[in-house]
């Protein structure tokens, strides 16, 4: 993965001083293709979308009073989403990595996912009435 990294990293400052919502694009990137992992996915998914959506500060609880993630809300929001698809064509270009080399990162992390599950407590009743996986991983943490 060779990279010329000063200057994609000219090109998301530059990005970011035209107002785009970089975290945003980015965190739906995440949660979109994590969608073809199942649940075990959707916590990765959800745990690198807060991640990313938010590393600019300001974390959100996963979930408010009402059981609903700030995190799925912003990335469903249209509005903030408008050039979604040009935003990931350019990450792309700019880093110079592929959609398959970030997968088999995803892919990887997956797999410690089910690990971390798997040595944690089972709650399948308490996960099937969560909106939110990552939420379920926090409330039965492992041993």
């Amino acid at each position: 993965m060779n990279r010329n990294l000063p200057e994609a990293k000219e090109g998301i400052e530059s990005k970011r001083q035209s107002g785009i919502d970089h975290g945003v694009y980015g965190a739906k990137y995440i949660y979109d293709l994590s969608g073809k992992y199942g649940p075990n996915g959707r916590i990765v998914g959800e745990l690198l979308a807060n991640v990313i959506c938010y590393h600019h500060g300001g974390l959100p609880d996963a979930e408010d009073f009402n059981g609903d993630s700030p995190l799925l809300m912003r990335l469903q929001d249209e509005n903030r989403l408008t050039d979604y698809e040009q935003v990931k064509v350019a990450f792309f270009k700019d880093l110079q990595i592929t959609e398959q080399e970030i997968e088999q990162l995803f892919k990887k992390s997956v797999e410690e996912i089910k690990l971390l599950i798997l040595k944690s407590s089972t709650g399948s009743e308490a996960k099937n009435k969560r909106k939110s996986n990552f939420v379920y991983l926090s409330v039965h943490p492992t041993n």
